[in-house]
């Protein structure tokens, strides 16, 4: 190959492989905006306006190094990126951004693989899957790198003789506590720690074991760093009678210093280890040159992802259809007066919040051997942003500041013979234990899981709307939940078919 057609070859896979990026983030743009919305109103995200211009250089470069490889269209994706549209695509009537974020970069890649092919989409995986950086996927990690910085904090100042008190997130000392919030976990130094190392190993063109031994060495010392800030700032407060700077002033410039020191650690780390292999001999710098592996080609094929991508993006636009759903209503509480009374009016101690329901019934149901049991229900006709039945702004503990005690734990209470449900414990604002149990209700189907109820609601309003909603009991604990539990498992196996067909199962 002749270097004028080499420089041709260039261009065109470059052109090619930046077409089926930018024509996914076009053709998702919910996904691609919301993405960028976390990076505007979320703080913790605001390295993605960095990530991203260093994933298109890397990008870029990367195809521009795959000038001399075959470049033809894979008809083997198509289907596979078809199904990560469809997933995408129920992602997007589930309102789950996470997961239309996450699936954004693996439609770019497919898109790439189907219209370039294998050595396109090879050169492409590390730069696109380096998006991952500025997507909040990493709000998975949070509750274990919380977990692991109390714990971490503990056994530093019992080493250190310091007379500390842990309970769940709260240090106690006799001078006062501290509380190891979200904010404290060290995701963000996590997050960006790996970022920086991944760069820093590119930039010095480590390889294999090289650069993932760089990026673990990245990431432990994140973690470590924001265990020595936590534990500076408590032993300041514990030192001063919590009169110093960084407990009575504030300590986010001292955790921008720490910062600021990971940064040029990782860094040094980076350039230590390039030096070391470069003259060892092993440095990525002496690479033996490619050959070319065959002929540059287009072909109609190469159009079909860019199509697929097309027709993605018009369905997108499709309003949710609305047509029977507003004639929707929640049936009529079910009466009984045998061994169950009811309905009766609902305790004013639980009351749940939820965004936008288009009806809500509340009641509680009293057994005649004794035992109450609180029930609440709602619908949903149409989803909407902002008018969800599965947000981080409904509370089914509320009204008032309940509290759980720490890891969270769901169980799963089966009743045989009638759909199980999910179940809590917790403490009520006034004092007192309480047992919640609650399902989802989706069309026809329910689900004790929010992830599973979000991804069947996606996969059932793909053509219209599927009316949804929850059911969700309280019983109040005595010495323990035994009893509560029994009562509800009681409740719900006689009442479940009256009480779920109050939701309605079709829009039709």
């Amino acid at each position: 190959m002749s270097p004028a057609q080499e420089r041709l070859a260039g261009l065109r896979i470059l052109a090619l492989v930046t077409a089926a990026v930018a024509a996914t983030g076009a053709a998702l743009w919910p996904a691609t905006t919301s993405i960028v919305g976390n990076w505007i109103e979320i703080h913790d995200y605001q390295h993605g306006f960095l990530i991203a211009p260093l994933a298109l250089a890397w990008l870029l470069r990367a195809a521009w190094n795959a000038r001399s490889q075959t470049l033809c269209p894979a008809p083997s994706t198509f289907a596979i990126l078809a199904t990560a549209l469809a997933l995408w695509l129920v992602a997007l009537r589930a309102h789950s951004d996470i997961a239309m974020e996450a699936l954004l970069p693996v439609v770019a890649w497919l898109a790439v693989y189907a219209a370039a092919g294998r050595h396109a989409a090879r050169a492409a995986a590390a730069p696109i899957a380096y998006l991952y950086f500025a997507i909040p996927v990493w709000e998975f990690f949070l509750p274990a790198l919380q977990w692991l910085a109390v714990h971490v904090t503990e056994a530093a100042l019992a080493l250190a003789g310091m007379p500390a008190e842990v309970s769940e997130f709260v240090v106690t000392l006799p001078a006062g506590s501290f509380e190891i919030v979200e904010g404290c976990s060290g995701k963000r130094y996590f997050v960006v720690g790996l970022a920086v190392s991944v760069v820093a190993g590119v930039f010095r063109r480590l390889r294999g074991w090289h650069l993932a031994a760089l990026v673990a060495l990245g990431g432990a010392l994140a973690l470590a760093a924001n265990w020595i800030r936590i534990f500076i700032v408590i032993a300041a407060g514990h030192a001063t009678d919590m009169q110093h700077y960084l407990v009575a002033v504030e300590h986010r410039s001292f955790g921008n210093v720490v910062f600021a020191a990971l940064l040029l650690a990782i860094y040094v780390a980076a350039a230590v280890l390039g030096r070391r292999l470069s003259s060892g001999g092993e440095s990525s710098l002496a690479r033996p040159p490619v050959a070319a592996r065959g002929a540059q080609r287009l072909s109609p094929a190469t159009a079909v992802p860019f199509l697929a991508l097309g027709a993605a993006a018009a369905i997108v636009q499709l309003p949710a259809q609305a047509a029977g759903a507003a004639a929707l209503r929640l049936g009529p509480l079910p009466v009984v007066a045998g061994e169950w009374q009811g309905p009766l009016p609902p305790a004013a101690a639980w009351s749940p919040r939820f965004a936008g329901p288009d009806a809500e019934q509340r009641a509680s149901y009293r057994r005649m051997d004794g035992g109450t049991v609180q029930l609440y229900l709602n619908l949903y006709r149409v989803q909407l942003p902002g008018k969800e039945l599965l947000s981080f702004r409904n509370e089914l503990l509320a009204p008032g500041n309940w509290s759980r005690a720490w890891p969270h734990r769901v169980e799963r209470l089966d009743v045989a013979e009638v759909p199980s449900l999910a179940a809590m414990e917790a403490e009520g604002p006034a004092g007192g234990r309480w047992l919640l149990a609650y399902v989802y209700k989706i069309g026809s189907s329910t689900a004790v899981r929010a992830p599973l109820a979000q991804a069947a609601y996606g996969l059932q309003s793909l053509l219209r709307p599927a009316p949804a909603g929850i059911v969700a009991m309280t019983v109040q604990c005595s010495e323990n939940c035994q009893e509560a539990r029994a009562l509800v498992q009681v409740f719900w196996q006689d009442m479940s078919s009256s009480v779920l067909g109050m939701i309605p199962d079709d829009a039709a």
